[in-house]
């Protein structure tokens, strides 16, 4: 097949507005690459996914009216009082194979089931799948689920039950944990991170998931809130360790806590940081591990 490549450079304050254009272009992807050509699909726990510029690429139908895509782009910079640098446009031919392998942009998307109900997948793959289904950009900034951190609390929320509990996502990033844990059946959610990148794209991937608004609070911090059924937290060894006492007094009595981005020799510091917890035997993936538990 052969589809339309669109690429420019925009500053990373514009990059939300640039990848709504082509979307409303019909893209069948968007992916965010540095200078170096690095693709933002899931960065390590705690670092920064956008660039000060960011170059961004899209694939659109060869049918697309670039020069309408053209004008929205211009717009986006105009209102922004920005020089508009204009976009490159080539054609891009992804033969259909016989061997099974994927077209380039979807080399890095998660297409993965967890504990047999739930689903994350490229956004309009969903459709036909039973059970509870996240659809998320494979060329999104702050998490896809392929990191092992991320994977780990996926497995960890797809064994709990979760009907009509309340979860604190904290360090949400794309919101892929408050969306799974809702998607699992949760009563709310609250999900807090300090970047408002992150609160963006976290609400804009519960809309397109079709996430009731009064299920899901965005917050940047932390004040006075009911206790928590389960803490889902994805973040460093540091602030795990640092915050703990603030992050135990908000889960209630026999709540869980699942807590990642961590590296395997950091599980057992992070552990002994919250005393109140009888942790399950350590999840590790590679260099990463996880920690499971519940609040007695």
């Amino acid at each position: 097949m052969t589809w339309l490549a669109v690429q420019l450079t925009a500053p990373g304050a514009l990059v939300d507005a640039v990848s709504d254009c082509f979307d409303a272009a019909g893209a069948e992807a968007v992916l965010l690459l540095d200078g170096g050509d690095e693709a933002i699909l899931e960065p390590a726990p705690g670092e920064t996914p956008i660039w000060p510029e960011a170059r961004i690429q899209a694939l659109l139908p060869v049918s697309c009216d670039i020069a309408s895509l053209r004008a929205a782009l211009g717009g986006v910079f105009d209102e922004a009082r920005q020089p508009f640098p204009g976009c490159d446009v080539d054609f891009v031919a992804e033969p259909d194979t016989d061997d099974g392998s994927e077209p380039a942009w979807r080399q890095h998307a998660v297409n993965r089931c967890f504990n047999d109900k739930l689903w994350i997948v490229p956004k309009g793959e969903g459709r036909e799948l039973v059970g509870a289904v996240v659809e998320l950009d494979p060329g999104l900034a702050f998490g896809t689920g392929s990191h092992p951190t991320t994977s780990m609390c996926l497995a960890a929320l797809a064994e709990q039950e979760l009907t009509d509990r309340r979860v604190l996502d904290f360090g949400c990033g794309s919101g892929i944990l408050a969306l799974a844990a809702l998607k699992l059946g949760a009563k709310a959610v609250l999900a807090c991170d300090h970047d408002p990148q992150a609160l963006l794209a976290t609400r804009d991937n519960a809309q397109y998931n079709n996430i009731p608004e009064d299920s899901l609070e965005l917050v940047s911090s932390l004040g006075m809130h009911p206790p928590v059924d389960l803490l889902v937290a994805n973040v460093l060894a540091n602030p795990l360790i640092e915050l703990a006492p603030s992050l135990i007094s908000y889960v209630r009595e026999g709540g869980m806590i699942v807590l990642s981005g961590l590296l395997v020799d950091q599980a057992e510091s992070v552990a002994l940081a919250y005393p109140g917890v009888e942790f399950e035997p350590t999840r590790v993936e590679g260099e990463w591990a996880a920690l499971v538990g519940r609040l007695s």
